[in-house]
């Protein structure tokens, strides 16, 4: 396949090297302002490795500001591609996501942004559900890492994790099976939450897994 290049992204992505906060921002607004992708850039944002770029500064920028606006650039993205498209994403995103708050203590220390990491492995998988088949060990990590987002003391979080656990348990059943225990038990303590809305969630979680599972 032959891929349209398209220069003033390759200078936006030089930006995003910058030591400068302030570059590297301007660069991100510059592409923001890009979505949604036409057909066109849709290519050219999985060749030239736009995706890769975004999420090297999920994972490493310093500053909370570029991780964020590189994190909602990426998530604003996924409606764009396909199930196929959107595993290659998945592949590329997933695994920093999990690094970030996957363990304890949470890499990404901003509450706000581990919610939205969540939010995003959820969406992009949703989206790549129909190609996941060949998947398992991603989808297995990521169930993994489930388990540590329970336990975010950040309410959104652990209801975030919760709706990612039904989707596991839809899209990707096995992977919900090889850490049953651990998701469970951690499900059950989050029965006891002070919050309505997380014990509703957790308790349609709890269903769903023995639904699927069961």
């Amino acid at each position: 396949m032959s891929y349209i290049i398209r220069p003033d992204w390759q200078r936006e992505l030089s930006h995003l090297k910058n030591t400068d906060r302030r570059s590297r921002l301007s660069a991100l607004a510059s592409l923001k302002k890009k979505l949604p992708l036409k057909q066109e850039a849709r290519i050219s944002f999985l060749a030239d490795n736009v995706v890769d770029a975004l999420v090297d500064r999920i994972a490493n920028d310093p500053a909370e500001q570029c991780r964020e606006l590189s994190l909602s650039i990426l998530s604003g993205s996924f409606c764009s591609f396909d199930a196929r498209e959107s595993l290659l994403i998945a592949h590329s995103f997933i695994p920093v996501a999990i690094q970030r708050v996957g363990s304890r203590p949470f890499k990404e220390p901003v509450e706000e942004l581990r919610l939205k990491l969540i939010d995003a492995c959820n969406a992009v998988l949703l989206q790549s559900a129909s190609e996941l088949d060949d998947s398992q060990e991603l989808t297995q990590r990521f169930a993994c890492c489930l388990v540590q987002a329970l336990t975010d003391t950040y309410p959104e979080t652990k209801r975030s994790a919760g709706i990612a656990i039904s989707t596991l348990c839809q899209v990707a059943p096995q992977s919900i099976r090889l850490h049953f225990a651990d998701l469970t038990n951690t499900l059950i303590f989050n029965l006891r939450h002070q919050h309505a809305k997380t014990r509703t969630t957790t308790l349609n979680a709890v269903v769903d897994v023995c639904y699927f599972i069961l």
